[in-house]
């Protein structure tokens, strides 16, 4: 069987369907990118699309209908993904839970990161507050890091926390060193794994960002949204941007992409292009 692409009422309604599930905005005239998601899912149950989409729409098949989330979005990511940005954070936000927590002020420190993929951001995250997380460990619960994505297949990936040598190169050597450690596997590519004092720290979680209400019962110091509502048209962004908001603790931190800067968020203050503060 050969798969067709789609036509343009076809594709029109996976445009619609793919952003009243998730938000994520396809323009016109992108069937070369619904074909390059879907042609191998089609071919291998033997559907045009139509046919598919029927299949979605019922409401018994749940699991063919994570399947196609998964399929449809976008999981690009990275470890010290923009390193000028995590240079400010340790420059910055670090020093000053480090002074907060010594003089007696601060117990707990929750991050987040939204989108988080494969996990390289966690775990990068991880990296940078080993330090604070090992002040806090006196406390049940003192620090910990969420890191949510729709996307289940992502979600498994970075709960394993196992990368192939080449994608361990933007990491700073020592790092690799304390962070990580070689596995023994049949795979062609030498492998690491994050080492269980880095991985105990993060919280892997499926959350779909249009979901009315999120399972999520804290605030958080710092929100990472990077990268993430540069898919969503201008009324879904608005709307998550509130939520994110909500989800922030005083004094936190909501830090986007470094090519993040024409973000309007009410309720936070702009400190620096791409980073806002709650007051």
């Amino acid at each position: 069987m050969v798969v067709q692409k789609p036509s343009d009422i076809q594709y029109q309604k996976y445009q619609e369907f793919v952003e009243s599930q998730l938000g994520i905005d396809w323009s016109k005239g992108k069937q070369y990118l619904l074909h390059g998601r879907l042609n191998s899912r089609l071919y291998e149950l033997g559907l045009d699309y139509d046919e598919y989409f029927q299949v979605l729409q019922d409401s018994k098949n749940k699991g063919e209908l994570q399947y196609f989330y998964n399929l449809v979005t976008t999981t690009k990511t990275e470890f010290y993904r923009d390193p000028a940005l995590f240079d400010w954070f340790r420059e910055n936000v670090l020093p000053e839970y480090f002074h907060q927590i010594n003089t007696g002020k601060r117990e707990k420190i929750r991050i987040w990161s939204v989108g988080c993929s494969t996990g390289e951001e966690a775990y990068t995250l991880a990296f940078e507050t080993d330090q604070l997380a090992q002040l806090l460990s006196r406390t049940p619960e003192g620090f910990k890091i969420l890191a949510s994505d729709v996307n289940t297949d992502v979600l498994f990936y970075a709960i394993q926390g196992v990368y192939d040598e080449n994608q361990l190169q933007t990491i700073p050597r020592p790092v690799q060193g304390k962070h990580f450690r070689y596995i023994k596997n049949n795979n062609k590519n030498r492998q690491l794994q994050v080492r269980e004092h880095i991985k105990q720290r993060v919280e892997f979680r499926i959350l779909n960002l249009l979901d009315s209400r999120y399972p999520i019962a804290t605030k958080f110091e710092v929100i990472f949204c990077r990268n993430v509502l540069y898919y969503f048209n201008n009324e879904t962004r608005t709307m998550i941007l509130e939520k994110l908001v909500e989800f922030l603790a005083r004094d936190g931190y909501l830090i986007f992409g470094g090519t993040e800067t024409g973000h309007q968020v009410e309720g936070v203050t702009k400190i620096r292009h791409n980073v806002f503060k709650k007051k």
